[in-house]
């Protein structure tokens, strides 16, 4: 074997790979952050109608006729077939134990069963909301359990959250190369991602529906912060 040529070929490939990670080093990683803010324009409400019942069939019956009434409110006031959704439906068991007068024991109640029907809906004029809460509390909706507000631009504010990162993560770039006497190069690597922040949901319950009218439904939507953040490896010069 002809060591001499070995040794001229690993000390090649020694230099070349030296040179090679010593290139791919000179990189700077870093993340920008861009935020954009909005006023909430459509809303989404998680309601509940609840029944119990000793019967299943009897108790569904009665719990699914005061949906179709939310139902067609819904629709009477101008939101689409495909943003309503009644599909969730829990059954259990109620079983609950009293004490005989005399203290001898416990009497077993006779077998009642819980049912829940959930309505998910998309408000995509939020100037109705109001209204509408007050009417599915009035017609048999048992509570509302939350109200989420959001944007119908998403996408748009998304985009525009994900300029500004991107212009912030190039900006802190230039500005650090700039202060140790290097220049930005090409873009080796870009990672990203979107967080998305609006108010708090809002919550309401049939019992303390009634102390209230409907104007004091009203409340404040708040904003809807969108906020991208770009990790990018630059290459320096």
């Amino acid at each position: 074997m002809d060591y001499r040529k070995f040794l001229h070929v690993f000390l090649w490939l020694a230099i070349f790979c030296s040179s090679a990670l010593a290139q791919g080093d000179k990189v700077i990683r870093l993340s920008g952050t861009g935020t954009v803010s909005t006023k909430p324009d459509r809303a989404r409400i998680h309601m509940r109608v609840s029944g119990l019942s000793g019967s299943i069939v009897s108790g569904k019956g009665e719990v699914d006729e005061k949906v179709g009434e939310v139902q067609k409110m819904l629709l009477d006031f101008g939101v689409k077939p495909i943003d309503i959704n009644t599909s969730t439906l829990t059954v259990y068991e109620e079983r609950n134990d009293q004490i005989n007068r005399d203290g001898s024991g416990k009497v077993a109640k006779p077998e009642m069963y819980r049912i829940n029907r959930d309505v998910i809906s998309q408000i995509e004029d939020i100037t109705k909301l109001d209204v509408i809460l007050d009417n599915a509390l009035k017609l048999g909706t048992n509570s509302i359990q939350n109200v989420e507000f959001y944007s119908g631009n998403a996408e748009e504010f998304r985009f525009a959250a994900l300029a500004k990162a991107s212009d912030d993560a190039r900006k802190k770039a230039e500005f650090l190369a700039n202060r140790f006497g290097c220049k930005v190069g090409k873009v080796r690597q870009i990672e990203y991602d979107y967080k998305g922040q609006g108010p708090q949901p809002q919550f309401y319950g049939a019992a303390s529906a009634g102390l209230r009218g409907a104007d004091s439904l009203s409340f404040l939507q708040g904003g809807v912060d969108v906020t991208a953040t770009v990790n990018v490896e630059f290459e320096i010069e």
